[in-house]
């Protein structure tokens, strides 16, 4: 039986420790601000990462892996005869899984290609649950299946504070931007296979800590995984974190990260995002 490798890009949001215990090979997407090239990887330079993008009147610029990056890894992974399973974000935030496809066309290995139809840990895990099952020995097959039975089992829900970032990248009008400012207008929305839905429009985070507590209510099956990040806002995520616990009090913990660059750069400074998965 052939080795299956799994691949996929940054936004994913895996930890090094994650990386390393499944042997995940992850592609960067890149964010470029005031002309630097920004790859946080600690909490002050996240912060100054935030901070320089709130002082600029331009989003930053983000690019998905070149091509022939691409190409080169995926001749990499199956230059011993291994398969390749390529789990990348949504097609509807980038074309990084167009790009996939484009460079698995030009190898002669056995590679495929997932658009998770999520992003961040969402993404995550599709990919943490495909790389279990492919040191396990799974077939192919198998790990398609579960990671498709993943996707549809999972939710994302994003909770922008500040509309800015959506103005500026042609996501909302400027006049909503500034109506948004004007009321102190907080916009809760979900990504779906078709984008990015609004599901609330508030104007306080008690009404913010009411949404989740109504929706996880709603929510019948066991939770497998639940996830947060933020774009430097930890004191609200895990204030949100902590109602979520109170309607499902079998999760026992809710991890805390912070958001890639790529996400912040679109949701913009203080936005968190709440990812879960049922069985």
């Amino acid at each position: 039986m052939p080795n299956i490798k799994i691949v996929t890009d940054s936004t994913a949001g895996l930890s090094e420790d994650e990386i390393k215990k499944f042997n995940i090979t992850v592609l960067p997407l890149t964010v470029r601000l005031n002309d630097e090239a920004w790859l946080p990887t600690n909490e002050a330079d996240y912060a100054k990462f935030i901070k320089t993008m709130e002082a600029s009147k331009v989003l930053p610029q983000t690019s998905q892996p070149a091509i022939g990056t691409m190409v080169e890894t995926f001749e990499q992974l199956t230059a011993d005869g291994s398969e390749v399973i390529a789990i990348s974000l949504t097609k509807n935030l980038s074309g990084t899984v167009d790009t996939f496809r484009q460079a698995a066309e030009m190898v002669d290995g056995d590679i495929t290609v997932i658009d998770s139809q999520f992003i961040a840990r969402g993404l995550a895990f599709q990919v943490l649950e495909a790389a279990e099952l492919a040191q396990q020995g799974a077939t192919k097959e198998a790990i398609i299946n579960r990671i498709t039975f993943i996707g549809e089992h999972t939710r994302l829900f994003i909770v922008v504070l500040n509309l800015d970032n959506l103005a500026k990248g042609g996501r909302i009008g400027k006049m909503t931007s500034a109506i948004g400012h004007l009321l102190s207008i907080k916009l809760i929305a979900e990504l779906t296979e078709d984008g990015l839905e609004a599901k609330a429009k508030v104007r306080s985070e008690k009404q913010i800590h009411k949404f989740f507590e109504n929706h996880f209510k709603e929510v019948p099956a066991a939770v497998k995984y639940c996830d947060m990040m933020h774009a430097m806002n930890e004191e609200l995520s895990v204030a949100v974190s902590k109602t979520i616990q109170s309607i499902k009090p079998q999760i026992k913990a809710i991890p805390q990260y912070f958001a890639d660059p790529i996400i912040a750069s679109h949701a913009g400074a203080g936005a968190f995002a709440v990812m879960y998965c049922t069985e």
